[in-house]
Parts: structure tokens; C-alpha cells; sequence
């Protein structure tokens, strides 16, 4: 069963400004049901064929002689936000598609739209925020029940974050008063009073303009329009270190015998499984036995909500048949413990080359030496299983596209270092030197 999704501009439901709402279709055997998107624009400004907004040129514009056409039209930001927000809706409708799917459940347009509806539903909450974006973020962490816990955790930390930096400048940060000039400041704040890397900093800076669109987009709340343009630092993460383990130090992990220890034994396991699948914790954590079908893991990603497949290995198979009479199918504990432990499993695999980590508070730079298993930890698996399959000549694309890679600048930090394994490799042969 196949659904056909179409966004579709519904100008019979025009509204006084000459605008006209967006709605997504959904057509199953026949049966068609909508869903209004919430966005509204006017009909000149909609690319029919390719479902999107446009953006129209100052000639288009000047051709344009009522003023009542030309008070509906978006401007370039608000296309960009608003296409943005369009591909949210579809790419959630697919992956609802998707999960009926490998589920096996029949399923028709209604109860599609319905699932659509459930998941996108506004929250009816009450909100008394007199303004103050602080106030807000708390009531929206808290009235928002479907956003994972960690989700809601850095939402609740980012209001903690603006309140510190109100008292700091003795001053309330509102959705009207976060000029340019703030968001500078608060940046700031946030590498030299909370000591946050960049990259940290940046996080905490997105996650705070992603709000600021929900707020404005969603909640009708007028929003300073400088937060739009605040690029802020560019995100240094290609010029980091990648910590991965070697084929040597991923053999010496998987064969170290830790029948004494059911704890470690237990979560190498887990550790050893995420490196031979790409899988990531929370998918780790999501991971049931109604997801392994034909030999591989089928399921939709736990963070971008894509689908994944993921043949098994022998590797792989033999750790799942090792759980198959227990109740979960693998032993995974809380993120934290699972650091600590892998921690423990490395330094007892002697994997403790001396090993530098750079980090950027500003402009300043902070270099750090530590044993190697210091800073592995379980997201390591993952880029192990990128790293390692690259210098088994897997194709990068089969690569990414088992690990839900979609950018090639993310992406190349691991090709880099797969490079540089292959140089070692090379000069450690005795013959060839």
C-alpha cells in the first residue's frame, strides 16, 4: 500500500488578504484526506509543480498593482522558514507511512492524517510569559509531551542559560528586545561567564533560534526578526579530532574475555554491536526485536526520524543470538553508566595511547592530552563502524547511507581519518621501510 502525499494550495478557501492555506494531501486507493499546514501565502508565489514557495523578483513584485496582492507576499526569509517548515510536514507524513509499513498495518488516508494530526497537534496550554523568552522555552518544555526527555532537558537548560544572563545584564530578554546586539551578548556569555566550547555554545545558539521560529511561526508571538540573520560562529567540528578505534584496538575490545565481570562483559556487547551496525545510542536504546527482518535492522531513526537499513553480520547476528532469551534484545543501561563502563573495558585493553583534544572557548584554544580510553566513549562504536568500513573499501555512500549520513562535510572527517589510518598502516609495514 502507497500513499501519494501532495502539498496543494487550496484558493477556494482564500482568505481577506489574498491569501490562500496550504494544505498536504493524502490519496490511498481513492480516498483523499487534508491537512492544513497552517501556512498561508498568496497564489503568485506558489511553484505548483514543485510543491514550494517562491520567492518573487523586485519585476515581479513592481508588476504587481493592488496593494492587497502585495501584502500577502513573503519575504526571502520567510520562504526559507516556510518551505522549511512545508518538507517538516511531508517528511513526517512519509515517515508515519514508513512505520505502518514495516509494522504491517493496513492503513488508509484518514487514519494517516490522524497519526499526522496526533503527532503535530498545538499545545492547548495556557501560556503567561508577559513576553520574557525564558518564561516561554519553560512553557513549552513543559507542556510539550511528545519531545523526547533529552530534548527537553536542553530546552529547560537554555531557559536556566537566559536567566543567568538576565541577571547579568539586570535586564529581561523578551521576544521584542533580542536585537542583534543581545544575541551577540548572550553568546558570549555563554563562552566566557558558562565556559562552553563553541561548538557547545553553538548548540545552545540553534537550539534558541529553532525556538524563536516555533514561537513566532506556531504561537503567533511577534518576534524580533534579527535572530533570522545571526549566523553566529561557524561550527569547528571538521578540524576536530575523530577518536576511533583501530582494526587492532576494535580486535583486542571484541576479544578480551570479561566472564568475570557480567557488567563489562555485558556492554562490550553492546559497544562491539553499535561498531559493526553504525547504530547510535538512542537507536540503540529504541532497538526491538520487531525491527531485525530478512537479516537486517529496519527501522525508522530514533533522531532524524529517516529509515534505516542495516544488513547483519556475523558479528552482529552472534551478539543478538547471545540475548535472544532474554527480555530485551540487548542489555543497553543509561547513557551515562554505558560512558563509564566502555571507559573501563578500554583502559583494560591497554588502549591508552596519549591522545590530544583541541577545544575553542572564543578565540582561545585549549589543548589537552590524555590516555586514549579517557575519551572514547559509546558513540565511538559508531564512528568506529564508519572508519572501519571505509578502509574495507565499503563504498562511501553505502556508508552513509547505513549510518543516515547526509552531508559530505560531515561526512569527510571520517573519510580523513580513514586516510590517515591507511598512512600508518602503510609505514608500519617493516618490508615496505
Amino acid at each position: 500500500m502507497k500513499a501519494s502525499l501532495k502539498l496543494c494550495l487550496r484558493t477556494d478557501k482564500e482568505t481577506k488578504k489574498g491569501t490562500s492555506p496550504i494544505f498536504l494531501r493524502c490519496s490511498i486507493k481513492g480516498e483523499r484526506k487534508y491537512y492544513n499546514t497552517g501556512i498561508n501565502v498568496n497564489s503568485i508565489q506558489w511553484d505548483s509543480k514543485n510543491e514550494r514557495i517562491i520567492e518573487l523578483s523586485v519585476k515581479d513584485k513592481k508588476a504587481i498593482k493592488t496593494d492587497l496582492a502585495q501584502s500577502g507576499l513573503l519575504d526571502r526569509m520567510k520562504v526559507n522558514l516556510s518551505n522549511k517548515e512545508l518538507n517538516s510536514i511531508r517528511g513526517l507524513a512519509m515517515n508515519i507511512e514508513f512505520e505502518f509499513s514495516i509494522n504491517n498495518e493496513p492503513f488508509s488516508s484518514k487514519m494517516l492524517i490522524d497519526k499526522l494530526k496526533q503527532k503535530r497537534q498545538p499545545i492547548t496550554k495556557s501560556e503567561n510569559t508577559n513576553g520574557s523568552i525564558a518564561s516561554w522555552i519553560d512553557f513549552y518544555a513543559t507542556a510539550c509531551t511528545k519531545q523526547r526527555a533529552g530534548t527537553i532537558k536542553c530546552y529547560i537548560g537554555l531557559a536556566n542559560h537566559l536567566r543567568d544572563f538576565e541577571n547579568s545584564i539586570n535586564r529581561k530578554v523578551t521576544f521584542q528586545n533580542l536585537d542583534f546586539a543581545m544575541l551577540e551578548k548572550f553568546r558570549d556569555f555563554l563562552n566566557q561567564e558558562k565556559n562552553q566550547t563553541n561548538n557547545t555554545m553553538i548548540k545552545q545558539i540553534s537550539t534558541l533560534k529553532t525556538l524563536l521560529r516555533r514561537a513566532e511561526f506556531r504561537y503567533n508571538h511577534e518576534v524580533n526578526d534579527d535572530y533570522k540573520n545571526f549566523d553566529n560562529f561557524k561550527r569547528q567540528d571538521a578540524s576536530f579530532e575523530v577518536i576511533v578505534l583501530t582494526k587492532e584496538e576494535f580486535e583486542r575490545m571484541r576479544l578480551i574475555d570479561l566472564s568475570h565481570d557480567l557488567r563489562l562483559d555485558r556492554q562490550r556487547d553492546v559497544f562491539i554491536f553499535s561498531a559493526t551496525t553504525g547504530l547510535r545510542y538512542s537507536d540503540l536504546k529504541d532497538l526491538k526485536r520487531v525491527h531485525i527482518k530478512d537479516g537486517a535492522i529496519q527501522k525508522v531513526c530514533f533522531k532524524t526520524k529517516q529509515p534505516l537499513f542495516i544488513p547483519l553480520n556475523n558479528i552482529s547476528r552472534n551478539i543478538l543470538k547471545k540475548y535472544e532469551n532474554d527480555e530485551e534484545i540487548l542489555p543497553v543501561i543509561s547513557n551515562d553508566k554505558c560512558r563509564k563502563y566502555v571507559k573501563e573495558i578500554a583502559k583494560l585493553c591497554k588502549i591508552d595511547k596519549p591522545t590530544e583534544k583541541v577545544r575553542f572557548y572564543g578565540k582561545r584554544e585549549v589543548q589537552v592530552v590524555k590516555p586514549k580510553y579517557e575519551l572514547i566513549g559509546i558513540h565511538t562504536a559508531r564512528k568506529t563502524f564508519v572508519t572501519l568500513s571505509l578502509n574495507g573499501e565499503m563504498p562511501q555512500q553505502t556508508v552513509m547511507a547505513m549510518t543516515g549520513h547526509k552531508s559530505d562535510r560531515s561526512f569527510k572527517r571520517y573519510v580523513d581519518v580513514a586516510k590517515k589510518q591507511m598512512v600508518e598502516a602503510m609505514n608500519s609495514v617493516a618490508v615496505f621501510n
